[in-house]
C-alpha cells in the first residue's frame, strides 16, 4: 500500500522531535492545591481570560480586579483581599493613555503595580505563552 507521504519514514520522525512540542503523561503529574488571589474565583500565578460579547464590561471587570490585586482591598463578596501584588494586563483593544490608565485610576488601583504588555519583539508566531510567562515573572505579577 502506498505511503501517504513522499518522505521516508526517518525524515518524518525528525519532523516530530521533542523540540516541537512537549507531552506530559498526567499519571506523572503530582496534584497540587491552587493558591488563590480571590478564593474560588481567581487563582494566583495563572493566566485568567475574561471572555464575552462586545460592550458587556469585560475591560471594566478586568481593571476592577486589577485594582483589588494592586491594593489588596476587600473583594466584592466581602472576602479578605490578597496581599498587594503586581498585575500584567494584556489588552488588544483599549488604548493605554486614553482608556486603561484613566480607568485604573478611577477604580483607585495602584498604577505603579500595573504593567501592560504592549509589544513582543521577534515573535515568529505560534504560542506566545512563554513571552507572557517571562513578562509575568520579570514584573513579579500575581
Amino acid at each position: 500500500m502506498p505511503s501517504e507521504s513522499s518522505q521516508p519514514e526517518s525524515e518524518l520522525k525528525t519532523e516530530l522531535t521533542p523540540r516541537a512540542y512537549l507531552l506530559t503523561r498526567l499519571a506523572d503529574v503530582e496534584p497540587e492545591r491552587p493558591l488563590w488571589l480571590w478564593l474560588g474565583h481567581i487563582p494566583k500565578g495563572k493566566i485568567v481570560l475574561i471572555d464575552g460579547d462586545p460592550a458587556t464590561g469585560k475591560s471594566t471587570l478586568a481593571l476592577d480586579i486589577a485594582a483589588h490585586v494592586t491594593t489588596g482591598t476587600v473583594w466584592p463578596d466581602g472576602s479578605a483581599g490578597c496581599d498587594p501584588a503586581n498585575v500584567l494586563l494584556l489588552t488588544a483593544e483599549d488604548g493605554l493613555a486614553d482608556t486603561v490608565s484613566p480607568r485604573i485610576r478611577a477604580v483607585q488601583g495602584d498604577a505603579s503595580k500595573m504593567f501592560a504588555l504592549s509589544e513582543v519583539q521577534g515573535w515568529q508566531g505560534g504560542s506566545d505563552y512563554a513571552h507572557r510567562r517571562t513578562a509575568t515573572d520579570s514584573t513579579g505579577c500575581a
